[in-house]
């Protein structure tokens, strides 16, 4: 979805306006933002081992590698300073594992 160039405008009047705001604009407190969304897993039925906003980040690093995303895209998305941090992520089960198999052919 693209961001309204009138916003943006906003945005960049805000920082003249108030330098301060510059980085810190859209800067959320953690412990608040973990309070509020284990508050919506709570609604919503997500089991409390799954209510950590973390699972946010690992789904979304394995949803953009499963839709071929490179690898080093992801890295960069998500900070990481080694590769291999972010390789975990390309780890399949074993059922995906037979899918891709059958889907090749190979069994």
């Amino acid at each position: 979805m693209p961001v309204p160039a009138g916003l943006i405008a906003e945005i960049a009047k805000a920082w003249v306006e108030y330098p301060d705001l510059k980085g810190n604009l859209f800067k959320l407190d953690p412990s608040n933002f973990r309070k509020c969304f284990l508050a919506r897993c709570r609604e919503v039925g997500i089991p409390r081992e799954l209510s950590h906003p973390h699972v946010l980040r690992h789904t979304r690093a394995i949803e953009l590698l499963r839709a071929g995303v490179p690898v080093t895209v992801v890295q960069q998305l998500l900070g990481h300073a080694f590769l291999s941090t972010t390789a975990v992520y390309l780890r399949l089960s074993g059922q995906e594992v037979k899918q891709v198999l059958r889907e090749k052919g190979l069994i």
